[in-house]
């Protein structure tokens, strides 16, 4: 028997349902694209600290090494002499 609108209750019913099921779907895709953005922006911080550390480390030699070089540069100039050069 038609209702008012034109359609039995049966296919109400079951038009509903299918629009239940897509709403569900859509649903957990988003939870899912969530989920998914959650994880990268995770590994981008852990990234992030990893360059960091190594932008640091690059920092301190470049400072460290020219002058460790420099002192031993020094210190061999200064033990060595021209005598001991010739031998």
């Amino acid at each position: 028997m038609p209702d008012t609108n034109g359609g039995t209750g049966y296919q109400l019913t079951r038009e509903l349902a299918d629009v239940k099921a897509r709403v569900d779907m859509m649903l957990k895709e988003g939870d899912d694209r969530d989920d998914t953005v959650r994880e990268i922006f995770t590994r981008l911080g852990a990234l992030e600290r990893k360059m960091a550390q190594v932008l640091v480390i690059a920092t301190v030699l470049a400072v460290i090494l020219p002058v460790a070089v420099e002192g031993i540069v020094h210190h061999v100039r200064s033990t060595v002499t021209p005598r001991s050069l010739s031998r």
